[in-house]
C-alpha cells in the first residue's frame, strides 16, 4: 500500500506538470495566432476565447494519452537511476506488482480518454465549426469606416460617423438615417461605440448624447427626442453552416452507420482509451535501464515507438475511410502488434524460463504443492 502510494503520487505530480507545460505552449502559440485573425478581421475579438476554449477542449484526447506515457516513462525512470528500483526489487516489488500498482493511474486516464474521445471532442469540434461559420459571416459584413457613408438592409439605414479609434470601436460625430413604413428617423450623436452580441452574434451602435428626429418627410408633424444612450442593430449576420465531418458528429449519429468515414471515425474513438492503455503497460515496462544509463537512457527509443503506434493509427483510420483496410480489421491489427510487443518486452524482462513454466503448467503445479505444503 505505501509503495503503491508512493508511485501513484509521483506520477500524478509529474503528469499534472507536464500537462500544464503543454497547455501553456499550446494555449500561448494559438492565442497568438487568433490575434492575427482579429487583426486581419477574420475572427471578431469576442470569440477569441471561446475558440481557444474549443481548442483546448478539442486537443486534450491527444495530450492525455502522451503525458500520461511520458510521466510513467521519467518517474520509473529515476526511480532505476536513483537505485530506488532495486531496494524495492530486493523486497519482492517486480513487474507484476509495478504493473498493478500503476493500474490505478492507468486505467481512471483511460476512462477519462474514453469521455474525452466519445463525447467531448465531438462537441468542441461541432462548435468550432459554429464559431468559425459565424466568423466568416461577421468578416463579410464589414465595418463602419470613418468618412463613409455604410448602407444597410438595402438602404434602409445609412451610418456615418466623422471619426474613428484605432480599434474600431469608439465614434465620434455619427450620423444616422432609417427609414421604416414611410417614416424616417434622423438621429445624431457626439459619440457611440460598436457592441458585438456573443450569443445572437448581431452588431449593435450605441450612441450617446444626441438628438432623435422622427416623422414623416415633407410634414411638419415630426417629434424631437433627446437622449443620452441609444442602442441601434447594425447588422445580424447570415450565417450559412458548411457541412459537418464526422469528427464533429456525436456518438449517436455515427453508430450503426455505414458511412466508411464515419465507420474510420468511430473505431478512432475507440482507439484512443484503449492506446491510452497500452502505452501506460509499455511506460512502465520499458522504464527499466541501469543507474550508469540515466533516467532519459530510453526516452528517445520511447518517443520513437509512440510516435510509429500512433502514426500507425492514423494511417489506418484513412485506409479504413478510404476502403483500402476492411473495417472487420479496422485500426484492430495496431493494437495488436502493440499488445505483442508489450508482451515481447515482459517475456524478455522476466525470462523465457516464466513462459516455458507458464505454457506447460509447471508453474501451476508448483505453486500448487507450495500450497499443499503450506496447508499439512
Amino acid at each position: 500500500m505505501i509503495i503503491r502510494n508512493y508511485v501513484l503520487k509521483e506520477i500524478i505530480v509529474t503528469l499534472v506538470a507536464v500537462l500544464g507545460i503543454l497547455l501553456l505552449i499550446f494555449t500561448t502559440n494559438h492565442f497568438a495566432r487568433y490575434l492575427g485573425e482579429v487583426a486581419s478581421g477574420e475572427l471578431p475579438k469576442e470569440l477569441v476565447f471561446q475558440s481557444l476554449a474549443l481548442l483546448v477542449a478539442g486537443s486534450l484526447v491527444l495530450m492525455v494519452p502522451f503525458v500520461l506515457y511520458f510521466s510513467i516513462l521519467t518517474v520509473f525512470g529515476r526511480l532505476y537511476t536513483d537505485n530506488e528500483m532495486a531496494v524495492l526489487n530486493a523486497c519482492g516489488v517486480g513487474n507484476p506488482q509495478l504493473l498493478k500498482a500503476s493500474l490505478w493511474v492507468i486505467l481512471p486516464f483511460c476512462f477519462i480518454e474514453g469521455v474525452l474521445s466519445l463525447y467531448v471532442t465531438p462537441w468542441s469540434f461541432d462548435k468550432t465549426f459554429e464559431v468559425r461559420d459565424t466568423a466568416r459571416a461577421l468578416s463579410k459584413m464589414g465595418g463602419i469606416a470613418a468618412g463613409e457613408f455604410k448602407f444597410v438592409n438595402d438602404g434602409e439605414v445609412v451610418f456615418y460617423t466623422e471619426s474613428i479609434s484605432d480599434e474600431g470601436q469608439a465614434l465620434g460625430n455619427v450620423f444616422v438615417v432609417r427609414r421604416e413604413d414611410n417614416r424616417q428617423d434622423v438621429i445624431t450623436a457626439k459619440g457611440g461605440h460598436q457592441f458585438f452580441d456573443g450569443q445572437s452574434h448581431d452588431r449593435y451602435m450605441v450612441l450617446e448624447n444626441g438628438y432623435r428626429y422622427q416623422g414623416l418627410p415633407g410634414q411638419p408633424n415630426y417629434t424631437v427626442h433627446q437622449y443620452e444612450e441609444l442602442g441601434l442593430l447594425v447588422e445580424t449576420p447570415e450565417v450559412i453552416h458548411r457541412k459537418r465531418k464526422s469528427r464533429s458528429l456525436p456518438l449517436s449519429m455515427i453508430s450503426g452507420s455505414n458511412n466508411l468515414n464515419d465507420i474510420a471515425e468511430l473505431q478512432w474513438r475507440f482507439s484512443l482509451p484503449l492506446a491510452t492503455f497500452m502505452l501506460g503497460l509499455l511506460a512502465v515496462l520499458y522504464s527499466r535501464t541501469s543507474p550508469r544509463q540515466g533516467r532519459y537512457a530510453r526516452l528517445f527509443s520511447a518517443i520513437l515507438i509512440y510516435l510509429i503506434y500512433t502514426n500507425l493509427l492514423v494511417v489506418a483510420q484513412d485506409q479504413v475511410s478510404k476502403g483500402i483496410i476492411p473495417s472487420s480489421i479496422g485500426l484492430w491489427w495496431v493494437h495488436l502488434l502493440m499488445l505483442l510487443f508489450v508482451a515481447g518486452v515482459y517475456i524478455r524482462q522476466e525470462g523465457g524460463r516464466w513462459l516455458w513454466q507458464l505454457l506447460t503448467g509447471k508453474g501451476v503445479a508448483k505453486a500448487l504443492t507450495r500450497s499443499g505444503h503450506a496447508n499439512s
